[in-house]
């Protein structure tokens, strides 16, 4: 369980970091950190991190699939961590 928790906190803070990375070479107009990178890192946990920065700063709030994929895993993993807190770490 620990090992889980830990995973989460830390996709989440690079999910965060990420999306700031990007959003600072946004202004200064460099290439950017691509969509599917970004969209990754939600999938793969980061879903929290990810929306906090989106709505905090305002950045990637007009691209539907970011709104649905983050929102979604979101949803999915509060699912999950409820299962497996609830019938397997019992």
């Amino acid at each position: 369980m620990n090992y889980c928790i830990f995973y989460l906190i830390s996709i989440n803070i690079a999910a965060f970091f990420t999306y700031g990375f990007d959003k600072l070479l946004a202004k200064i107009r460099k290439r950017r950190v691509s969509e599917v990178t970004l969209l990754t890192y939600s999938i793969l946990g980061g879903a929290y991190g990810g929306f906090l920065w989106m709505y905090l700063f305002n950045h990637k709030t007009k691209v539907k699939r970011f709104k649905v994929i983050n929102v979604f895993m979101m949803l999915l993993y509060a699912g999950l961590f409820y299962y497996f807190w609830e019938y397997v770490w019992s």
